[in-house]
């Protein structure tokens, strides 16, 4: 039980994590980059969501399924134990038959693992799964970047006015005479006389395409439900 327990902890380990991002986030909305410790704190939080995950599969092994695989067998096996993340149900209900002797697809366990997979409309899985890979084989992780925001008055130093302007998800920062202009730069910046408005930035995984802390808090959710799930079934 001790790899149940663990999960149990890194859930709320990672529930602090997701609070200390999301300072670390809001220091980065006026940056034009992702600070290297805020996305050092994302990789630490998805591969603690991941490592829960997969000391509870392991757990779920090890009780249900070791024992029915011979010796030659078990060794093809064992070090090829993770939660299952799969793209459609035959590819499914073959990794629970080669790899989970013991189960079927009518256990409570498998049910419920089934029902956190992508090809039931679930994203946070295949999303976890994406950004883990990456971020432990590749890179730190890669992020895109848009602006937001709403300029209520601005004059710059030609004399152009501009008023109860707003904008969304722009792929570029606003440029004035190729500087450009946010929140935290706009009245020190030479080429504005005043300015009065909101700019910031919002970040997006590159490899799901999807914001950052909705999709931080998307898995957090996710994962927590799982386990709670499963918790009632071990």
């Amino acid at each position: 039980m001790k790899r149940i327990y663990d999960a149990f902890d890194l859930l709320n380990a990672s529930e602090s994590m997701l609070n200390d991002i999301k300072l670390l986030y809001n220091e980065c909305i006026y940056e034009s980059e992702l600070s290297f410790n805020l996305k050092l704190n994302i990789k630490y939080f998805l591969e603690n969501i991941r490592s829960c995950l997969d000391y509870t599969t392991n757990y779920i092994f090890d009780t249900y399924c070791r024992e029915n695989y011979e010796s030659k067998d078990l060794k093809n096996v064992e070090n090829r134990i993770y939660f299952p993340v799969l793209h459609d149900k035959k590819t499914f209900d073959k990794r629970i038959k080669n790899r989970f002797k013991g189960l079927s697809s009518e256990d409570s366990i498998v049910i419920i693992w089934e029902r956190h997979q992508p090809y039931n409309g679930i994203s946070w899985t295949d999303n976890l799964t994406k950004l883990t890979n990456k971020n432990k084989h590749i890179e730190l992780i890669k992020n895109s970047r848009t602006e937001s925001g709403t300029i209520n008055y601005m004059i710059d130093n030609n004399g152009n006015t501009f008023t109860n302007c707003t904008f969304s998800n722009c792929g570029a920062a606003m440029i004035i005479n190729g500087q450009p202009i946010n929140s935290k730069n706009a009245n020190s910046n030479p080429n504005i006389k005043f300015f009065n408005g909101d700019i910031k930035a919002e970040y997006y995984f590159s490899e799901t395409k999807t914001a950052v802390l909705e999709t931080l808090e998307e898995i957090l959710i996710g994962a927590k439900t799982l386990i709670a799930e499963l918790k009632k079934e071990l």
